[in-house]
């Protein structure tokens, strides 16, 4: 359900056109993503403090940018000091914030909250492209807010729902069945 409502977020009109590379890079991005939810969670590292992890991370991928860098086609340079403040505080707003968060979720409330909570990331992109940057909200993407909201709130009430139903089932059926 919250696949089809990022689909309905993401088509324009009826068309959709389906990129191979595109597709191989988002799921490369999603294992890379659970895998390190997956780790922080499950290491030793859970117990670091979450700005001293956030640190070696950006270290980390950093390092990893650099290599890419030298092994391809470069950076551009930079145009003007307004480009560059844009850039900074691209790098400082949506990147450090969001991953320190990150941490503190996962140290809080565990892996898998996390990632079920991460499926209302589109959610955010369209009400803040919508909001402040004077985007179109269409029926689809209220559609698609809709489908996301509804299957990650079945997600989250899965468990609570499952044994409260299990509890009724065993209330009412007969004992010697």
């Amino acid at each position: 359900m919250a696949i089809y409502g990022v689909a309905k977020l993401s088509l324009k009109g009826n068309e959709l056109v389906v990129d191979p590379v595109g597709i191989v890079v988002i799921l490369l991005s999603a294992i890379g993503y659970a895998s390190y939810i997956t780790a922080v969670n499950k290491s030793r590292v859970k117990t670091m403090n979450s700005r001293k992890l956030a640190f070696y991370v950006f270290v980390f991928t950093t390092l990893m940018f650099a290599v890419k860098c030298i092994s391809g086609k470069g950076i551009q340079p930079i145009p003007d000091a307004l480009s560059a403040t844009n850039l900074i505080l691209l790098a400082v707003v949506p990147t450090v914030i969001s991953n320190i968060t990150l941490l503190l979720a996962v140290h809080h409330i565990g892996g898998t909250l996390t990632s079920i909570l991460g499926a209302m990331e589109p959610v955010t992109a369209v009400c803040i492209g919508a909001l402040f940057f004077g985007e179109a909200f269409t029926w689809q993407e209220a559609l698609g807010i809709a489908l996301i909201l509804i299957a990650v709130t079945m997600i989250i009430l899965g468990k609570p729902i499952q044994n409260t139903l299990s509890s009724v089932v065993r209330m009412i059926r007969p004992r010697h069945a």
